[in-house]
């Protein structure tokens, strides 16, 4: 069983948002697979991901396995479902949900960047409220390599207060099992689910 305490509020936005982020009422697969790969310390790129796979693809084929390579929307390719694999949803804890802003770092090149920044050097101060609004496409192009590359937005975001646990029955491959246990001990990085600040309390207990 694979136990996920939320310590905080969770955002756990699955689908791409346009003015707001909903958010799911329990994480997706591919969201616990991705906080596992964060315990781990699996920062991968695709590149390396691409190498993994048919190196398990070679492996595997003399075990007479075959590699799993389900993908979430974004795009996201997680590798640890070959070694762990979400079976389902055993416990399913009580939520409440409230909505809030959220600040999304965006680029554009005109004025909306412009306007945006909130942080900038000093030295464009007296430019910046000097300047009329048809010349700030123009001139963010001038200042662009002294000039944050993104700027802030706020967004409404929807987060899940849980109260208890989210209880997953898990299959894990057997000579796997001490390592991801030993790691959820002693995690690379901090677990969360969602936005970053989303953190858990991550357990495994093998029946």
């Amino acid at each position: 069983m694979l136990k996920i305490k939320p310590l905080a509020p969770l955002s756990m936005v699955s689908s791409m948002p346009g003015s707001f982020y909903r958010s799911n009422p329990e994480p997706t697969k591919s969201m616990i697979y991705g906080m596992l790969e964060n315990i781990m310390g699996w920062h991968y790129s695709d590149q390396i991901r691409a190498s993994l796979k048919k190196y398990l693809q070679k492996k595997f084929k003399t075990e007479k396995r075959e590699v799993i390579v389900d993908s979430s929307g974004a795009g996201f390719n997680p590798i640890i479902q070959n070694f762990i694999s979400i079976e389902k949803l055993f416990v399913r804890p009580s939520a409440m949900s409230y909505n809030d802003l959220w600040t999304q770092h965006l680029k554009h090149d005109d004025k909306r960047h412009f306007d945006g920044v909130r942080n900038y050097d000093w030295r464009h101060t007296k430019l910046i409220n000097t300047i009329s609004e048809s010349e700030k496409a123009t001139i963010l192009k001038e200042i662009g390599n002294t000039f944050p590359k993104y700027y802030q937005s706020p967004k409404k975001r929807e987060y899940v207060i849980v109260q208890g646990e989210y209880i997953y029955e898990v299959n894990v491959l057997g000579s796997y099992k001490d390592e991801i246990i030993n790691r959820i001990n002693n995690p690379v990085s901090p677990p969360y689910l969602g936005a970053s600040e989303g953190w858990v309390d991550v357990t495994l207990e093998i029946l």
